[in-house]
């Protein structure tokens, strides 16, 4: 691939490795085969909920041919569950109303009214919710805060009545890297293109099925290295602290909240986390270092921007772990050097880093297929962004599932998480793809490949070998 000094340098890798928590914590431990393991949940069902909620009654129909099916509670909030034919199912959800929430199309005064995440048209159940709106706020008397409440209540903690048993949903996988994710919320204030969970029938919330109170007793800490709580956007649940306190009481060394950092800016939020500042990390999902491209990025248009960079300099300062991630999109390649610049500033405040991620086919990414970046770009746009963050002394990695093929960036290798594994893993068997030039590379037991869709939709010609030259000898 080249010909003098050798472009595969493991000392150089291992030595840039080794400035990483994630690597001494995580990387180092992955398995060498994925046997990706399966933790049972034997005493957690699905749950049927309970017969009534105010005066609504489980089986109760509705119009458009739709029906209660179940009631349930997560925290302060209330859950409706509605079923149609032909095995539709959608949720409603209601919670008290607060200062600053958007408004939803099934608002009740006082109340904030929506519909759970759905692929069906809105159009379908929205005669069913406006009845279901209707019946409480003729049942409230005049007073729907307080009747609510009153109902919610009636719901317990948990939501009672009998427990179905639910196979699907029966276990949680501990991948290879010995992770774990909790996906604790659908709620959302943005909507970004490559989301894999919005428009993902694939994804589910882990409490539509779960009590996470027992979930979280059933992990165990001696085989999980790492429990990351994530969503939607894990802190609009108004219980994100008391599961992280949980996790942190037993014995979890290694909690990450994945969020965007809006709700992190809010006075006295992050306050809340403090106690637990020595086991929990913090991962910013920042996309972009102006308005317009946040605007184009998340698909919306509400002045959060400011807001997560607000956050960030406050965890630093309060002494947080933090990761930024940066998604790669044909919106955001123009501003990866800028990226960097900014970053490398907050750095100098605390312990942070920046990862790079390519996007999956999952999600919203199939709805915007034109942005996502081809690897001749990336090879053009990321090593001066790359170089830049050496000078400042930036740390920078690419997510090791998520990460460019090494060829891509074959000068500046150190930053592939894939790179820095002790053995060869199994763990990109399944998934991605290698062009038949591939079979022929040095490095080709250690490559992650590329996603199997992104051969699909652009090909594979942007992949190229390194010849053994190119390696400085055995990893």
């Amino acid at each position: 691939m080249t010909a003098g000094r050798p472009r595969v340098r493991w000392g150089e890798i291992r030595e840039y490795a080794q400035r990483f928590e994630e690597y001494t914590r995580v990387i180092q431990h992955i398995r060498e085969e994925d046997d990706r393991v399966h933790v049972p949940l034997a005493r957690v069902t699905a749950r049927r909920g309970a017969e009534r909620f105010g005066p609504l009654a489980r089986g109760a129909a509705l119009p458009g041919g739709w029906a209660l099916s179940r009631f349930t509670r997560g925290g302060s909030d209330v859950r409706l569950s509605l079923a149609g034919g032909e095995g539709a199912e959608v949720d409603l959800c209601f919670s008290e109303a607060r200062d600053g929430e958007r408004a939803g199309p099934f608002d009740l005064p006082g109340l904030r009214g929506y519909h759970g995440h759905t692929t069906l048209p809105f159009a379908r159940f929205r005669e069913a919710g406006d009845a279901v709106r209707q019946q409480l706020r003729e049942a409230a008397a005049g007073d729907l805060p307080g009747a609510f409440a009153r109902w919610r209540d009636a719901l317990g903690h948990s939501a009672s009545g009998r427990a179905t048993p639910d196979e699907d949903a029966a276990r949680l996988e501990v991948r290879a890297d010995r992770k774990v994710y909790l996906r604790i919320t659908d709620a959302c204030q943005e909507r970004c293109t490559f989301c894999f969970f919005f428009e993902a029938d694939a994804v589910d919330n882990l409490l539509r099925r779960h009590d996470l109170d027992t979930v979280i007793e059933q992990l165990d800490p001696a085989e999980i290295r790492q429990v990351v709580l994530t969503g939607g956007e894990p802190t609009l649940h108004p219980r994100l602290h008391e599961y992280v306190a949980r996790l942190a009481e037993r014995g979890f060394q290694e909690i990450i909240l994945q969020t965007n950092g809006v709700r992190l800016a809010e006075a006295g939020y992050l306050e809340k986390l403090l106690p637990y500042r020595d086991q929990l990390g913090l991962g910013f999902s920042i996309h972009a270092t102006t308005e317009a491209t946040n605007d184009a990025v998340t698909t919306v248009s509400e002045g959060y921007l400011p807001l997560k960079f607000e956050a960030l300099e406050r965890a630093l300062e309060m002494g947080f772990r933090c990761k930024v991630l940066w998604v790669l999109s044909r919106l955001n390649l123009h501003e990866t050097t800028d990226f960097v610049e900014r970053i490398a500033a907050y750095a100098q405040r605390g312990n942070l880093y920046a990862q790079f991620s390519l996007p999956s086919f999952e999600g919203r990414m199939m709805r915007f297929l034109d942005t996502y970046p081809r690897l001749e770009e990336l090879r053009e746009a990321l090593p001066p962004a790359l170089r830049r963050a050496r000078e400042l002394g930036l740390r920078i990695s690419f997510c090791h599932q998520c990460q460019v093929p090494p060829c891509a960036l074959p000068d500046d290798l150190v930053h592939l998480e894939s790179l820095w594994f002790d053995n060869p893993t199994t763990m990109w068997e399944q998934g991605r793809a290698y062009a038949p030039v591939c079979e022929g590379c040095a490095i080709r037991p250690r490559c992650s490949g590329i996603w199997e869709d992104y051969a699909r939709h652009f090909g594979l010609d942007a992949l190229r070998p390194f010849a053994p030259d190119d390696l400085d000898g055995p990893p």
